[in-house]
């Protein structure tokens, strides 16, 4: 996450499954940052406060089955590009995670961003 924000990818990732579960299209609509335009641009962010919107449609429309177990189901391996691999990379999320951030140490990516 950057900035109070999720990228586009999981953007149309979370408005996809708060249809499923049922999320009124009106009040999809009123929401901010999830139009077509910009769920097309792999470079937008989607606002926290509007994931948080989503991710409450996608738990009130399942509410006899665990959301996150639910959600899980809808994104089979390649719905969220590199990050897949990364998440799968470990055992458990928190091995996933500390592997990420060795390969991005190894990889000189944090020098990088701290020269600009």
């Amino acid at each position: 996450m950057l900035n109070g924000t999720v990228s586009a990818r999981m953007g149309r990732f979370m408005v996809d499954a708060a249809r499923q579960a049922g999320m009124n299209p009106a009040r999809l609509i009123r929401l901010p940052d999830v139009g077509d335009i910009v769920l097309a641009d792999e470079f937008a962010r989607v606002s926290t406060p509007t994931a948080l919107v989503l991710w409450e449609q996608i738990i009130l429309g399942r509410p006899a089955v665990h959301a996150g177990m639910h959600a899980v189901r809808l994104a089979p391996m390649g719905t969220f590009g590199v990050w897949d691999y990364l998440f799968t990379s470990g055992d458990t999320l928190a091995e996933s995670l500390r592997t990420g951030s060795a390969m991005s140490r190894s990889s000189g990516i944090r020098a990088r961003r701290s020269c600009t």
